[in-house]
């Protein structure tokens, strides 16, 4: 929508949304660098994460395991967040257990910036495109 069209309360509200969803972003691209590095603790198979709620003074500590962890990010659009701290205007409630909970941003902007920042895409294109590439050699 053109921001034209809009009213100063409208992109207000984009603008704050457009935030909440870099913020949750930037936590997700930390966590990923957490469980690139497997600091899993005492060994008891679990990640010390950081709430990816799109509180920007949230830092509020998770722990899920690393299977857990990896099921919520096979989706663009899913982050780990502490429980109760979803926001039901730009996303909904996937999981909920005892340590964290799972939500999915809804389609708009917000879905637009979590796929976009996803630090798991440009891999995963590479992969592809690297595989497309060998195949090519070897035939």
């Amino acid at each position: 929508m053109s921001e034209r069209l809009l009213g100063r309360d409208d992109q207000s509200a984009l603008a704050w949304e457009d935030d909440e969803a870099r913020q949750r972003a930037l936590f997700r691209e930390g966590n990923e660098r957490i469980a690139e590095l497997g600091l899993t603790f005492r060994n008891q198979g679990h990640l010390q994460l950081v709430c990816e709620c799109g509180d920007g003074e949230c830092t509020q500590p998770i722990e899920v395991t690393v299977a857990e962890y990896e099921a919520a990010r096979s989706h663009a659009r899913r982050f780990v967040i502490a429980r109760d701290h979803e926001n039901p205007s730009i996303e909904i409630m996937i999981a909920e257990g005892v340590r964290f909970a799972v939500v999915e941003t809804f389609v708009g902007d917000a879905s637009r910036i979590a796929e976009e920042t996803d630090p798991r895409a440009s891999t995963a294109g590479e992969q592809v495109d690297l595989a497309r590439q060998s195949s090519a050699i070897a035939s």
